[in-house]
């Protein structure tokens, strides 16, 4: 890879990075408190710094070093403050601002007096690394103090990229690598990598926070509130409720799934790049790279949109689902965290399924419970595999979901499904009851039983179209 290969690689990360303050200000819409507004800024900035990184070659040295590296130290400095405001304990403005400007005194100093590119990069590099330090440390005492699960995930990810940068400090220390973020190095281009999975991974976490966090204390306000007034006055926004705090739970799964297509059009865009250099790119090979960058960017746009449709509250639409399908769609959104437990998805279905008519939305839901606590019921068992089988039963259709778990005792049988019952320390005892309301409400059912050899099944029955009474149904 040649220096402007990596440096078109560095401005596209930086193109890419942009989108993501948007994304997380418009997600965290009802939550724009001063820690968001730092983190919104400071996530710009950062990425602004990036980009004009990336556009050394192009642009003047006092615009791509002295302001590229204002704009990451500021962009770094408001986010380390965003979580400090978490924490309740925010810095006093003038103490960030001492802090840049000593950075950038000492930059300057290292660019324009010393002269010296070693210690401009180790300064600059060894800087960014005790940001993402700081960031790690002030995550991991937010998870600590919230048990939170995705800002867990945040301090390991910026942990990371902690180790990837101080690597490449010492290896230019050394010799081995040139001091400069353009530099054609292997190492060059691990740390161009990292810092791009840090930033959508650190982004989806954050976000993530703040799901888990306000819809924790929503979902307690709703217990409350629904022992006092009919259940069904409140089944729809405990039911959304109850999907924000999944997408807290699955921030991981979810940055992973998109990190995939941002990924995918980086490494199409740098073979452009690679054959136009080397005169080897034809324009059918230059076509096919277009259409690849312009899927995945699609694709990432459909990501971020699912997501936002699936924890948004909207009237329900009764429409045809094709229950086999909509299976596997969830399986695929929980991926990562499969891989992470070793959890092995198999699936069967009738070949002429009848489809059923109900709220997509609300079936994903069911399904996601059901996948989810099938994945931690077995836990402690060596096997791990998750059988997922859809027939038309008569006029039915039928989904089974078959785990190799321990099955359910006698007294969690009886319990299934009552309000706020629950097995799990952390658990709110809603997810169940929410299910078996949605299937009820499609006019089907949700039991439990233990299987004939091993583990537990779950079963939904729905009607199938042609004998639903809800067909043509809009519910509002």
């Amino acid at each position: 890879m040649t220096d402007s290969s990596l440096a078109i690689a560095i401005t596209l990360i930086g193109l890419l990075y942009m989108p993501m303050p948007l994304m997380a200000w418009s997600v965290l819409a009802a939550s724009r408190t001063l820690s968001v507004r730092h983190w919104c800024v400071g996530g710009a900035l950062f990425g602004i710094g990036v980009l004009l990184v990336g556009l050394r070659i192009y642009l003047p040295e006092w615009l791509s070093f002295t302001v590229a590296n204002a704009c990451v130290m500021w962009g770094n400095l408001l986010r380390i403050q965003a979580l400090k405001l978490e924490l309740k304990r925010p810095w006093p403005t003038y103490r960030w601002v001492l802090w840049l400007a000593v950075y950038m005194v000492i930059y300057e100093w290292f660019r324009l007096e010393m002269e010296s590119p070693f210690f401009r990069f180790g300064w600059g590099f060894g800087v960014l690394a005790l940001c993402f330090a700081e960031l790690a440390r002030l995550s991991w005492q937010l998870a600590q103090a919230e048990s939170s699960r995705s800002a867990r995930w945040f301090s390991l990810v910026h942990m990371a990229a902690v180790a990837v940068v101080a690597v490449r400090v010492v290896l230019t220390g050394l010799g081995v690598s040139h001091p400069s973020p353009v530099a054609a190095d292997i190492d060059a281009m691990v740390t161009t990598v990292m810092v791009l999975l840090t930033t959508v991974l650190g982004n989806f976490a954050f976000v993530g926070i703040f799901a888990e966090r306000s819809t924790a204390k929503e979902v307690v306000l709703a217990k409350e509130q629904a022992q006092q007034l009919e259940h069904s006055r409140w089944r729809g926004r405990i039911a959304q409720l109850d999907r924000q705090r999944s997408l807290g739970a699955m921030s991981a799964s979810i940055s992973h799934e998109l990190n995939q297509p941002l990924a995918a059009i980086l490494l199409d865009a740098n073979m452009v790049q690679q054959g136009l250099t080397s005169g080897t790119l034809t324009p059918a090979h230059l076509h096919e790279n277009i259409n690849a960058i312009e899927q995945n960017t699609l694709r990432a746009s459909q990501i971020i949109q699912r997501i936002r449709n699936f924890i948004q509250p909207a009237p329900e639409t009764f429409e045809r689902v094709d229950v086999a399908t909509l299976s596997v769609e969830v399986a695929d959104l929980l991926a990562a965290e499969a891989r992470a437990r070793e959890v092995t998805f198999t699936f069967a279905r009738d070949h002429a399924l009848a489809p059923v008519m109900g709220d997509r939305i609300q079936l994903s839901q069911i399904v996601l419970n059901l996948y989810r606590n099938a994945m931690q019921a077995m836990a402690t068992v060596p096997r791990r595999v998750i059988a997922v089988d859809v027939r038309n039963e008569g006029e039915q259709v039928v989904l089974r979901i078959t785990d190799s778990g321990i099955g359910f005792s006698p007294q969690v049988l009886a319990g299934m499904g009552t309000e706020f019952f629950t097995t799990k320390p952390e658990g709110l005892g809603v997810g169940i009851m929410i299910s078996r309301s949605i299937a009820e409400q499609h006019g089907g059912t949700l039991t439990f039983a233990n299987a004939s050899q091993e583990g537990a099944v779950a079963t939904l029955a729905l009607p199938a179209v042609q004998a639903s009474p809800l067909v043509g149904r809009s519910a509002h």
